[in-house]
Parts: C-alpha cells; structure tokens; sequence
C-alpha cells in the first residue's frame, strides 16, 4: 500500500505536475531510478548532450517545464539539476563547470564521471532537436506519474470511511490539469519549413460559419453597451450547435462553449433558454457555458483550464463575453497589455482548432475601445450597430474572407428570441466640406490622384482634400481605380454609390 501523505497546498510559482510531484510521489532516497516503465532513455540521453554542446537551447520555456523529477534514470537528473543551478547563477553551462557542481554535491562517481558528461555529446543526432527531446522526456514523465496515480486511486478507492470528495474526486482533477500541461514544448514555434512544404497538397480552409468564420480564427464582434451584442452570438451559439443557418449563412455543427463573464449564470441559462426555444433546441444541443469563472488570461493556469474545457467538450466554436473581464487590470490601450491576451487566444485557438469569438464595446465613436493592436491580432473585426430592432453587421478587418456587411431583426416573442435575416438600411451620409470638395472635383474632373485633388481645393485646405479621400474610400463613396504598386501613383474615382450621393447631396 501507497502510505498517506499530507496534502499541502500549492507553494508560490509551482505547477499542477509539480503539486502533484511533492504531494503524491514518493522521492526516492537512494540512487535506484523511478518507475521503470515507460520512459525514453535515449531522449533523456539526447537531451542532456544536446544542452552541453549548445547551452543556449536551455531556454525558459524549457526550463520552466521540465524539473530533475521527470528524468527516469536518476543520475541524468542530477545533470539537469546542475544545468538548473549553473544557469542560476550565471554561470557558464560545459563539461567541466557540471564536472565541478557533481563533484561537490558527491554526485560525480555515481553520474559516471567526466567520461560521461563527454558521451553524452556523441549520443545527440542534433542538439537543435533539444526541445523535442524535453517534451519526450515530460510526456513519459507524466505517464510514470499516472501509473504512480492510479496505484494511489485504487488504494484510496477501497477507503470506505473516507468521503469520495476528499479522496478520488480532487485526484482526478489534479490529474487532468496535468493532463493539460503535455504538449510539445518546440518546439513547433522555430520549425523552418520549406517551398516543398508550401505547395503540399492542403485540405481547403474549414468553416465553422461559411463566408465569416473560419476554424482556428480568432474574431472580435464589436458593438455599444447594450445593443445586443451577447443575444446576437447566443444565437449564433445555438445555430452552430444545431447546425442550422444563422440569418443567411450556412453553419457547420459543432458542440459551442460560451464563456460568460458579464451575464451571471441566472441571466445567462435565461438568456440561452429564450434562445434555444426559438431555434427549437433542446437539453441535448450542444451548448455548453461556464458562468463568472473569473477566467485571467494573462494566467497560464486560467489559460490551460480554457483550453482543457474546449477540448473535453469537442467545442467547434468558442464565445468569451467579454474581452475586457478576461484581462482584468489589463490596459485596453496599451500592447503590452492587449498583445499577451491575443497571443494566448491565438494558441488555443490554432490547438483546438476552434474559431473563437470575443464581444467587445465600441468607443464613442461607434470604433473598437483600446489599442490598434487589437485589430491587427484578430483575423475578423465585425462592427454591429443597432436601431429600432435592427442589426447592422459591417467588417473592419477581415484576414480570410472577403470584407461583409450584413443585416438581421431581433424577434422577442414570448419566451422565446431569434434572429431572422433583414436588408440594411442605407446609412444617411453626412458631407463635410472637404469631402464635398472631393466628390465635387471627381464629378468635375474624371479620376485623378491627390495632387490634382488638392491642387483644385478652394472650400478647404489641400490637405484636410487628402484626408478627406481616405475617409471617403472608408465609406465606400470613392475607390483606388489603378493598380497599387512601388513608385505608382493613386487615381481615384467615384463609386457608384458616390455618383448617387453627388446627384442626391451636392
């Protein structure tokens, strides 16, 4: 029988793996190895070498993941724990500096001596593999560690005078954040491909909603404070999860996650209920929400448990009402602060290969709020207006599709909420003066570049002319009419919703 330990709590800066390490592992006091079974004993090899022939390769991201524990041979972990040490220190990582750090800490006989901090160096195919090689090491780490786990359940299983939440319940979830952690270290992020790699056969791009959402996209959707942003994707959420057209685009079915940091859990299960009535769902759709989880992404932790519960769940597609709860302390206008939340959205989102979609409010001026870095990391920015029961969707940024503006009404019926397909409404356009030059002169003067633009500006400066083009392109009025290019310079034109604003307007 396993003996009992005392549970203990998380110490500052460890890991699920590492808790579960110091509370239910026993270390051994010897030099004999851990569970002898499974393990990669040419990959904990590899890994050491490939460390004392480039030292550099020992970087955080490693570091950070991989611990003694997790070499199965004692002594290779004992190598590790100098490289850890000398590292620490400052101090330059070769076989002579481990040499002298095993020797005073009397591991050096039993490690093999210098001869074999040198064999390690001719064992290594290449050390620029290093990464690969710790994610072997970890993942057969984590296998001895389940073998180990499983001994400890089925002990524990048998104590009928211990409650089941104080025994098998917290195991298993430990256990499944650690089931969380194993994913390659490399370890992919500096993999060089080549042309022959580029022109590889390829499945075609997948769609979780045809024409808008791609799988493995990350999308803002972004709209006033109460405009109905949470109702128009929870009735996106629904269709997707049944599989039928939202408004007038085709979805494919996929189970939905929606994280919910705003609603609350009563306000959501009714918001969700009246949704799911009106598309004719029932408990078997597959929705799934977590409610005011108080999810952090700048946590890696908080992270981790995002990305297990879309996986555990098969979610296709993945709502996070609202950005800014989930960066909480976060600037909304500085990158420092935006950039870490994409990137770790941008993660999950490539792992899981769900297309993951964020509500977020718009400025004063019916924009997104916060830094530009924003709309770079998104792959879609959707704009979303609403007025009298109508919802106005327009594209700010759109990476793999083609830029979209649509419409759709809002149907409260009873108990019950959808959405249905409805033509937009022509936005009145208000012209100021320089954008009244503008169109005045293409009218006049047939397509031409800013210069001739601003050169023929009277009613405004020449270049509130040139500011005044940009805009108007913007809005859809005017368009580049050539080619863009190095050295080539702009002509613009009147689009044919121009030349209606000029005869209705000017």
């Amino acid at each position: 029988m396993i003996p009992d330990r005392v549970k203990r709590k998380p110490r500052g800066g460890e890991t699920p793996r590492q808790v579960l390490h110091g509370e239910y592992m026993e270390r051994a006091t010897d030099t004999t190895d851990y569970l002898s079974t499974p393990a990669s004993k040419d990959s904990e090899e590899s890994l050491l070498g490939s460390i004392l022939m480039e030292p550099t390769l020992l970087a955080a991201e490693v570091i950070s993941r991989v611990e003694p524990k997790d070499f199965q041979t004692r002594k290779y972990g004992w190598v590790w724990e100098a490289f850890l040490a000398l590292q620490s220190n400052g101090t330059a990582i070769d076989q002579l500096t481990v040499q002298e750090y095993l020797e005073r800490q009397s591991h050096l006989e039993e490690v093999g001596g210098f001869s074999e901090l040198i064999r390690l160096t001719t064992v290594v195919p290449t050390p620029y593999h290093a990464p690969d090689y710790a994610s072997t090491v970890i993942e057969m780490a984590e296998r001895r560690l389940m073998k180990r786990y499983a001994q400890r359940l089925s002990v524990r299983a048998d104590e009928l005078d211990r409650p089941l939440d104080e025994s098998i319940l917290p195991a298993i979830e430990a256990l499944q954040k650690t089931r969380a952690l194993v994913k390659p270290l490399s370890l992919q992020r500096f993999r060089v491909y080549s042309a022959a790699d580029a022109l590889a056969p390829r499945e075609p791009m997948a769609y979780v909603i045809e024409r808008l959402l791609t799988a493995g996209s990350v999308s803002l959707l972004v709209g006033d404070g109460g405009s109905g942003k949470t109702f128009a994707l929870l009735d996106m959420a629904v269709c997707v999860a049944i599989g039928k057209d939202w408004i007038d685009f085709e979805t494919n079915q996929t189970p939905v996650l929606i994280v919910d940091e705003e609603s609350g859990r009563a306000r959501m299960a009714e918001r969700l209920s009246r949704t799911l009535a009106g598309h004719l769902g029932d408990e078997k759709t597959p929705v799934f929400y977590v409610s005011l989880a108080n999810i952090n992404l700048y946590q890696p932790d908080d992270a981790n448990m995002l990305h297990l519960t879309i996986k555990k769940h098969g979610a296709g597609l993945v709502i996070i009402d609202a950005l800014a709860d989930v960066m909480p302390g976060g600037d909304e206008n500085a990158v420092r602060d935006v950039q870490p939340v994409f990137i770790q959205l941008r993660k999950i989102a490539d792992d899981t290969n769900a297309a993951i979609i964020v509500i977020h409010h718009a400025n004063k001026s019916g924009g997104f709020r916060g830094s530009t870095a924003m709309k770079g990391a998104v792959d879609l920015m959707l704009l979303m207006e609403a007025e009298d029961g109508l919802l106005s969707f327009r594209s700010e940024k759109a990476r793999d599709i083609e830029p979209i503006t649509f419409g759709a009404r809002t149907n409260h019926i009873d108990s019950r909420f959808y959405l249905s397909s409805s033509e937009l409404k022509p936005k009145p356009i208000a012209v100021v003066k320089s954008e009244k030059h503008v169109l005045q002169h293409l009218e006049a003067y047939g397509d031409s570049d800013t210069t001739e633009i601003m050169t023929t500006a009277e009613i405004c400066s020449g270049n509130a002319a040139r500011q005044a083009v940009y805009r108007l392109v913007d809005e859809g009025l005017v368009h580049r009419k050539n080619d863009g290019g190095k050295g080539k310079v702009a002509i613009y034109g009147l689009t044919e919703r121009g030349e209606e604003v000029v005869e209705s307007k000017l």
